[in-house]
């Protein structure tokens, strides 16, 4: 998705946000996420890379330079795609690739085709075509085709979570056969004006995955029920991250049967203070192609008590997940992934659902960048919390940014404050938007209210959020609330969040929450 207006999305992508880029939606602030979201993702004083470590295949684009000449357009449909023969990358793995294809066109759609995949693979496609995220560079489409054309089996516009223009795509295939692959630009995809020409130049990429030959990727082996028979994968080397407390793995399998359960065990890196986890979309016109998939994904701990949860069917443009969950270094974990009983099976229901761990990289409540504890001296209006801001940030259109990530735990009936000192944190004529989630991050808080108050403590704004969307103040079209105008006459402000005591809170013991805050301005 192309990068247009600031700040959309739900927060139950914060999970990705202060990390990654996340969502696929019509903004650019990356502190949203949900069915929104689309953004750089450079959010607190995070030190996340700024590429994924879930991609085994390491790439770098030379491509757009001015010295390679593009390939002509060889292909108009899958009726003479353009086959892609085997290599191998550096693991001695399969790779198909092809590049200096062109979408040379307006309105071009490329067309190649893969020979020989088997029943019960799972392959991962992307395109490396834009990967710095260049405002109207070329963005792609990935749509996987039966050989013929005549059906669509599955189409992806960004990643889960989003990096950049880019696409990927994980998907099992249900049936063996020669599959055809279609990459088209989003523009003419999403019924806007095509764009295309000799620049929108990229690669093509498939990777057949082996399991055993990527650490950061685990499969569901039956059975794998419960806490005792749970997939382990090397016993959390799946998690072992090339920075300290970071680390990324992706965790698949099947669905098949009401009531299934997969549970895999992994080990918190050291350093790591949090788990965050991305769901992918079931949507058939934009998702991996499950007929199904995950249904509820709970995080236990190492008793096996549960500590955060997700319904993934309630959030099926995928990229919402668990966001911030604290959780220990050294400890062991379990992630469960469950089709409730009673629910319908399809006929390719798999799931293929991505973890990030989170180092001491933002502030945390207690004034540290630890894992959050409820230490009870920010309870009061007087007694608020400092944010901390990076920034400035500048966006294509002009727009400047300070950007900060706030995070603690928030017992039921307890109250946090954070201050912003108005002469450097916040500026007569600024736009802050806010997004704050708890319940829709898998915390077990159930009535997460988030008040602005101004320097006489009056309430300013105060919203609740749901189980499906966090709490939302922005200026993007569709949101439901509008960004927050600042007057430097009514300050100091705090943000005051609550975890109302009249709504009982849910089974997850986990009570964090997570909030993205930005300060828009032109200079």
């Amino acid at each position: 998705m192309r990068r247009t207006k600031l700040f959309l999305g739900t927060v139950g992508a914060i999970t990705a946000v202060a990390m990654l880029a996340s969502g696929c939606g019509d903004d650019v602030d990356g502190t949203g996420g949900g069915d929104g979201g689309d953004g750089p993702g450079t959010g607190g004083s995070d030190t996340t890379p700024t590429t994924t470590t879930t991609n085994p295949v390491v790439t770098t684009s030379t491509m757009g330079t001015g010295g390679m000449t593009p390939v002509p357009d060889e292909s108009t449909s899958c009726a003479d795609a353009v086959e892609i023969m085997a290599e191998q990358n550096g693991l001695m793995q399969p790779l198909y690739r092809l590049d200096d294809n062109v979408l040379g066109e307006p309105g071009d759609q490329d067309f190649f085709l893969i020979r020989g995949i088997e029943a019960g693979s799972w392959w991962q496609f992307s395109t490396d075509a834009n990967p710095d995220d260049i405002p109207d560079n070329i963005d792609t489409v990935l749509t996987i085709l039966s050989a013929d054309g005549s059906t669509e089996i599955a189409t992806v516009d960004d990643a889960y979570p989003r990096l950049s223009t880019d696409s990927e795509m994980f998907h099992r295939f249900a049936a063996a056969g020669d599959y055809c692959i279609r990459v088209e630009e989003f523009s003419a995809w999403s019924g806007g004006s095509p764009e295309g020409g000799p620049t929108f130049e990229y690669s093509v990429i498939g990777l057949p995955l082996d399991f055993t030959a990527y650490e950061q990727h685990n499969v569901d082996t039956e059975p794998n029920g419960d806490q005792g028979a749970a997939d382990t994968n090397g016993d959390g080397s799946a998690l072992a991250g090339a920075m300290a407390g970071i680390s990324f793995a992706n965790f698949a399998g099947l669905t098949d049967s009401s009531g299934d359960v997969d549970v895999f065990r992994f080990v918190a890196p050291a350093s790591s203070i949090g788990l965050n986890l991305d769901l992918t979309s079931i949507d058939p016109a934009n998702g991996y192609g499950s007929t199904g998939g995950p249904g509820l994904v709970k995080l236990y701990d190492s008793t096996f008590g549960l500590l955060a949860e997700v319904d993934a069917a309630k959030f099926d443009q995928g990229v919402d997940g668990m966001s911030g969950v604290p959780i220990l270094a050294g400890e062991t974990y379990y992630l469960s992934v469950e089709k409730p009983a009673g629910a319908t099976v399809g006929a390719n229901d798999f799931y293929f659902v991505k973890t990030f761990t989170t180092n001491a990289s933002n502030p945390q409540e207690g004034g540290g960048n630890t894992t959050p504890s409820d230490d009870g001296t920010n309870d009061t209006f007087a007694g608020a919390e400092a944010t901390m801001s990076d920034g400035p940030e500048a966006f294509p259109s002009g727009e400047n940014v300070y950007t900060t990530f706030i995070g603690g735990e928030l017992p039921e009936g307890d109250v946090d404050y954070w201050a912003f000192d108005t002469n450097a944190d916040l500026q007569n004529g600024d736009e802050m938007t806010l997004v704050c989630s708890s319940w829709a991050v898998g915390s077990g808080v159930r009535g997460l209210q988030v008040t602005l108050e101004d320097g006489t403590g009056a309430s300013v704004r105060t919203s609740i959020e749901t189980e499906t969307d966090g709490v939302l103040w922005s200026g993007a079209q569709g949101a439901p609330e509008t960004a927050i105008s600042i007057a430097t006459a009514n300050g100091p402000y705090r943000i005051r969040l609550e975890n109302l005591a009249a709504t009982a809170d849910g089974a997850a013991s986990a009570t964090h929450y997570l909030c993205g805050i930005r300060r828009i301005f032109t200079p």
